[in-house]
């Protein structure tokens, strides 16, 4: 799970080559935008087939690679 969210912010959001840890701060450092969190969000919806409630869509969920796996284990219960 942890590689699929990695490898899609890499290559359609922050771009290939880009270093990044899991902890770090994507989106209160600017690094990923309002139109990115939609793409992710869109994603994570498709990939896990999960749905991401209105309650869900703040910054804390989505700002680390770290978080945004949390969000997704605690959808599908895991």
């Amino acid at each position: 799970m942890r590689d699929q969210i990695r490898n899609y912010i890499s290559k359609n959001l922050l771009g290939k080559g880009v270093p990044f840890t899991d902890e770090e701060p994507l989106f209160s450092q600017g690094k990923i935008d309002s139109l990115g969190h939609l793409k992710l969000i869109s994603f994570l919806e498709k990939e896990f087939h999960i749905s991401i409630s209105m309650e869900e869509l703040n910054w804390k969920n989505f700002d680390s690679v770290e978080s945004i796996q949390n969000l997704v284990k605690g959808k599908l219960g895991t």
